[in-house]
């Protein structure tokens, strides 16, 4: 390979290292591009974004009549009356953990990890027992 082909070369690489490190500052603050919550796309949303997205459809899904059958039982309830909680915020404190590394290289690694790869979280959820034994 001729001097002009290394040279041009180790241009390429330069500019492609220092894109992606660009891109990981400018990212630094948002859910990586590619996760998605439940289906729904959260990438390049800031937590409070998302939060703000993701929420409202939980909230009204908490307050949504279920019939559940439990063996031979059958209630009619909520999700919130049944002690079921879903940790929104939670949630998205693991999405925004996707692309950030201990290190920029490591940050740098998970990051395009996520341009050629989505990742889909479900909600975290809970149960309280004591609530959902009173249906059963």
């Amino acid at each position: 390979m001729h001097k002009k082909g290394w040279i041009s070369l180790g241009s390429l690489v330069s500019l492609t290292i220092l894109s992606f490190g660009i891109f990981v500052i400018l990212t630094k603050n948002v859910i990586p591009y590619g996760a998605t919550i439940h289906g729904i796309a959260v990438g390049g949303l800031t937590k409070a974004e998302a939060n703000a997205l993701i929420s409202p459809i939980y909230r009204a899904y908490e307050n949504e009549q279920l019939t559940v059958k439990l063996g031979e039982q059958t209630a009619a309830a909520t999700p919130r009356e049944l002690g079921i909680r879903f940790s929104v915020p939670e949630t998205i404190d693991d999405a925004y953990a996707l692309g950030k590394g201990t290190s920029l290289p490591h940050t740098l690694k998970k990051s395009s990890l996520f341009l050629v790869q989505n990742k889909n979280l479900a909600i975290k959820t809970t149960l309280d027992d004591a609530i959902f034994s009173e249906y059963y």
